[in-house]
């Protein structure tokens, strides 16, 4: 009886062990669109890509029939082989298929429209399904619209020649005319540096212009200059770029300025061996290209007892911080911080100590004023000056 019920308890455990081993059951196979461009223009020298991601299917292509507006169909395969291979389809698709990244699952191939209206404009039908590795796997189709469209054309922009040191916000709009059937998709401003694009910023859409407000937190750590430009970039549905430039903008940056170090006169060490206080030292830190931002680490300090002939500081323990981790209490108010942690000590008794708080500006790396402030260090109990090391850390 006792072996029956061992055997049955050794059964019902290896039961139970098998079932906890039991792998989870593979994902379903899936189907998406990465990229399926709409609108295609017939008078664009354009190669526009359609990328289809598939997933859990070891598929070997991707099939899509197109269905003419005269209602006739051909087809082409899109792969996902790096561009490596030459690959046979109608001529107005790709010679190869343009696949950036092999083997990634997605399935890729190009499409030249001007080429493709050569069997007419209109409406076209684009059914994507996968070939190998099982059932396949089909999308909705994808209507298609080819046409010969005009150019857009950026009417008028507003026009700005200088921007002054810390200047009032200013709203630039753009005016933009897309060919008819076409559509304006977005307009983008970009700040250039000869050929060198510095920042972008994406256009409000407003009625029949575009617009957007343009602030000196834009230009963060752009250096005083006068050779930038400003470029307009409309973008449109059939994919028309359309772009106006102003050049030899000029603009001033602002130098940081330090104000109101909060620092107490007289620390007090803690007198029992190990233990550690933490002093918050704070200070104003005003700049219009940098304000709100909480990751400016720019204002730093260096610090000198009174007996040693160098300062101690360039490192990353003397940077103040606005970034709302402890101590500092609001990320971005302009209130910097830094804590400095006292230990209990036999040997710092009672010393002074010289800070000299700075801003490293980052657009051009220039010194701000100077702010000087000095505290003294006592361990109590403790008479005499002391020879030794500064005896402080700077808590990050």
């Amino acid at each position: 009886m006792k072996k029956s019920s061992l055997f049955a308890l050794l059964a019902m455990l290896f039961t139970l062990s098998c079932d906890s081993d039991d792998p989870p059951p593979p994902p379903d196979p899936a189907i998406s669109v990465v990229s399926a461009p709409e609108f295609l223009a017939c008078n664009l020298d354009s190669m526009y890509l359609y990328k289809i991601r598939v997933e859990n299917l070891d598929a070997d292509s991707v099939v899509c029939i197109v269905t003419k507006p005269d209602s006739s169909t051909e087809s082409f395969a899109l792969f996902d082989d790096a561009n490596t291979e030459e690959v046979d389809g109608p001529e107005w698709a790709s010679i190869t298929s343009h696949d950036q990244v092999g083997n990634n699952g997605v399935f890729t191939r190009g499409v030249r429209s001007d080429w493709l209206c050569d069997d007419g404009a209109g409406d076209y039908i684009f059914h994507f399904e996968s070939r190998g590795g099982g059932s396949p796997l089909a999308l909705p189709d994808v209507s298609v619209r080819l046409a010969a469209v005009t150019p857009c054309l950026i009417t008028d922009v507003s026009d700005v020649n200088s921007l002054a040191e810390c200047f009032d916000p200013i709203t630039l709009i753009a005016q933009v005319l897309a060919g008819q059937e076409d559509q304006v998709d977005s307009v983008w401003l970009s700040l250039l540096q000869e050929q060198t694009i510095l920042w972008q910023e994406n256009l409000s859409e407003n009625g029949s212009q575009w617009e957007m407000t343009v602030e000196p937190t834009l230009f963060r750590c752009v250096p005083s200059g006068s050779s930038y430009s400003l470029l307009y970039s409309a973008f449109t549905r059939y994919g028309f770029v359309c772009e106006q430039r102003i050049d030899n903008i000029s603009f001033t940056n602002s130098a940081p300025v330090l104000t109101n170090v909060q620092m107490p006169d007289t620390i007090y060490r803690p007198v029992t061996p190990g233990d550690c206080d933490t002093v918050v030292v704070t200070l104003d830190f005003s700049d219009c290209e940098l304000d709100g931002h909480p990751f400016y680490y720019g204002t730093q300090f260096c610090v000198r007892r009174e007996d040693a002939e160098q300062d101690s500081c360039n490192s990353s323990a003397f940077f103040l911080r606005d970034d709302g981790v402890e101590p500092d209490a609001a990320a971005g108010d302009g209130t910097m911080t830094v804590g400095l942690s006292f230990c209990q000590s036999d040997q710092s008794l009672n010393n002074l100590y010289y800070f000299k708080f700075f801003a490293v500006d980052c657009a051009d790396h220039d010194t701000s004023n100077t702010l000087l402030d000095s505290v003294r260090v006592i361990q109590p109990g403790g008479l005499s000056n002391s020879s030794n090391s500064l005896g402080f850390s700077v808590l990050n």
